[in-house]
């Protein structure tokens, strides 16, 4: 009787893999990309304020002399699945322009289910007015390049992205979860606070006199380049790696505050 059993669990085996194999489809191979490009003009008649948000994607702005902000939008989906159904979930993008008073407020949001944010994003050109009253970026997963020079208060605000920042001038204000923060050339004005939870800190740029400033990173390093000329005192936590300006004194009223909980600190003279 033993082995009259084997028989029939072989044949209970066979008929679940094969009832599985008719209730699931399961796709493979390499993965497509669908992409839908738009854009929108909008017609400023005064300075603004420009507020951009987005839930996945890379972020660059650059200025141009024109009253108008433009937004140009690259929607992008990637998966295994067919074309088709790909192309169909380009709908379930939720893109916002609007231009009120003096804001112009850009949204962009996923609405559909989301397995891999890197695989459903919205890629966002900005070109905006030379002037502009500030900035205030929102960025959740990607990337924020700004290329030209832009000279305004700026706020950033992302979860899981780094920031590359070509020239400034202003107070910013920045605040990540995961990413890295550079600043490649400017004017850091008073009340600048950059604080990340993991990421590195790279700014070359001059400073203030009588301001303050605060630069933290708990897992990260901070190096910054200042002018040798600078009248400068720094607060530091965490390990200094280089000072170049440890012997002008510690009472003037320019002063940095850098915290580094597990990292390395540097200060170098530059130009």
């Amino acid at each position: 009787m033993r082995f009259l059993r084997l028989p029939v669990v072989l044949v209970s085996i066979a008929i679940l893999l094969s009832g599985c194999n008719e209730a699931v489809s399961i796709n493979t191979g390499p993965k497509k990309e669908v992409t839908l490009y738009t854009e929108k003009l909008l017609k400023v008649d005064k300075s603004v304020y420009l507020n951009v948000t987005c839930d996945s994607g890379d972020i660059e702005v650059y200025v141009w002399d024109r009253n108008e902000v433009k937004f140009e939008i690259i929607k992008r989906i990637r998966g295994v699945e067919e074309r088709a159904l790909l192309e169909e979930r380009l709908e379930n993008f939720e893109i916002e322009e609007v231009y009120e008073e003096d804001k112009v407020t850009f949204s962009s949001k996923y609405k559909g289910s989301i397995k891999k944010p890197q695989d459903i994003r919205a890629d966002i050109k900005v070109l905006m007015p030379r002037k502009v009253l500030g900035m205030n970026i929102k960025l959740d997963i990607g990337s924020i390049k700004l290329f030209d020079h832009i000279k305004c208060p700026l706020n950033i605000e992302v979860d899981m992205a780094n920031t590359i920042i070509n020239s400034f001038e202003g107070k910013i204000t920045f605040e990540s979860d995961m990413g890295n923060i550079r600043i490649d050339n400017g004017i850091i004005q008073r009340g600048s606070e950059i604080t990340s939870n993991m990421g590195n800190i790279g700014i070359t740029a001059s400073y203030e006199e009588n301001a303050q400033y605060s630069f933290e990173t708990n897992v990260g390093n901070i190096d910054l380049v200042i002018p040798s000329d600078t009248d400068i005192s720094f607060e530091s936590i965490g390990t200094v790696e280089a000072n170049d300006f440890k012997d002008v004194g510690f009472n003037h009223p320019t002063k940095l505050k850098l915290r580094s909980g597990m990292g390395k600190i540097s200060i170098k003279k530059g130009q």
